[in-house]
């Protein structure tokens, strides 16, 4: 069960009935994108889900995403082998989905957007502007801050940290008893962030010392750090330095 996220699958759900069939949803690492999207997909009763996940080391590859979420082998061979113009390349591919969506809905569901490759992504951002109208819907999910530029402009939706009582419930219904001064700890330094919140809560139930241990968060956003200008992490430690 999806804990604390039921205001952000309802605004998901309207933006992508409405209008403009298409919405893009941002989060921090380890805020529950993934767990939002699954939910996404098992709402949508009924629809063709055509689902992919960007992954970092195929980043470079042309066309990559675009391969592994349409399943139509002679549409996927014209995009990787001698692809048309732009223009046309990008039209096929809309076509085809209207072609599937005569029959029932289509949901593409596209995670991790911030690690897929700039061709699909091209492709995918033009189609997801052009489907009013039809039975397709674009769902897509990436990192605060690292909205693809062909994504950019499509309706956002972000999705926040959980307030104390929904993190408590996250980790009860994880299994994880804390008590005395433990969970207050844990709330605070996880910060909303369902990810930390589990991995802290079993470090503190398992053994309260390995508290000063790092979490996967906080070694994304220490990756994230070290690859900006010396001059910005220096600006940023400056800014963090408590006053006096």
């Amino acid at each position: 069960m999806l804990i604390g996220r039921e205001d952000v699958l309802r605004r998901l759900s309207d933006l992508l009935r409405g209008p403009q069939s298409s919405a893009v949803l941002v989060g921090m690492p380890g805020a529950g994108k993934t767990a939002v999207l699954a939910a996404a997909r098992g709402a949508a009763a009924g629809a063709e889900v055509l689902s992919v996940t960007g992954i970092l080391s195929d980043r470079t590859l042309p066309y990559a995403v675009l391969a592994d979420l349409i399943p139509d082998r002679q549409l996927v061979d014209s995009i990787t082998g001698d692809p048309p113009h732009p223009l046309r390349l990008r039209l096929d591919v809309l076509a085809w989905l209207e072609t599937e969506a005569e029959t029932r809905p289509v949901l593409i569901v596209l995670d991790d957007a911030q690690w897929c490759d700039d061709t699909s992504l091209s492709i995918l951002g033009f189609i997801a502007r052009r489907l009013g109208g039809t039975n397709v819907r674009f769902l897509a999910a990436c990192r605060d801050g690292e909205i693809p530029p062909a994504l950019r402009g499509l309706p956002t939706v972000s999705l926040p940290p959980l307030d104390e009582h929904d993190a408590a419930r996250l980790l009860k219904g994880a299994g994880v008893e804390l008590t005395g001064a433990t969970l207050p700890r844990v709330l605070d330094r996880a910060g909303g962030n369902p990810l930390a919140l589990i991995e802290l809560g079993r470090a503190a139930a398992a053994d309260p010392r390995a508290e000063a241990l790092p979490t996967t968060v906080e070694l994304a956003f220490a990756a994230r750090l070290r690859a900006l200008p010396a001059e910005t992490r220096q600006t940023l430690l400056l800014v963090a330095r408590p006053p006096g």
